[in-house]
């Protein structure tokens, strides 16, 4: 997490003062699914266009590997800091085919354990 997401977590949520009001908001909140058409892109930038048009309000963020794995934290107005969701990567083998970073981009969302990705 970058020194810009942390304080962005840290902020939101403080884990420190309040750990039950963190796990309460955590209870009430419906799961979250985003549709990545994997169809859409043939690419790395158009992925970054793609995910950014899922994951961040008005897609405005740096569009590199470095940004990808920020956004992927969460906290830019559609999920809060690390909250759990899940990804639906539709025509993943399309984007397999197409993206030689596939592999890469599969291996840091299966780092972020608050992801549930799922390949379709």
């Amino acid at each position: 997490m970058s020194p810009l997401q942390a304080a962005r977590c840290a902020k939101r949520y403080n884990y420190y003062t309040n750990p039950l009001w963190y796990i309460e908001e955590k209870i009430r909140k419906a799961l979250i699914i985003f549709k990545l058409n994997g169809s859409k892109f043939k690419n790395l930038n158009e992925f970054y266009e793609s995910i950014g048009q899922l994951l961040v309000e008005n897609n405005d963020w740096g569009k590199n590997w470095n940004a990808l794995n920020d956004i992927l934290y969460g906290g830019f107005l559609k999920t809060d800091c690390e909250e759990e969701f899940k990804l639906i990567w539709l025509n993943s083998e399309y984007s397999k085919a197409k993206l030689t970073e596939f592999q890469d981009i599969v291996e840091l969302i299966s780092e972020h354990k608050h992801i549930i990705l799922e390949l379709k």
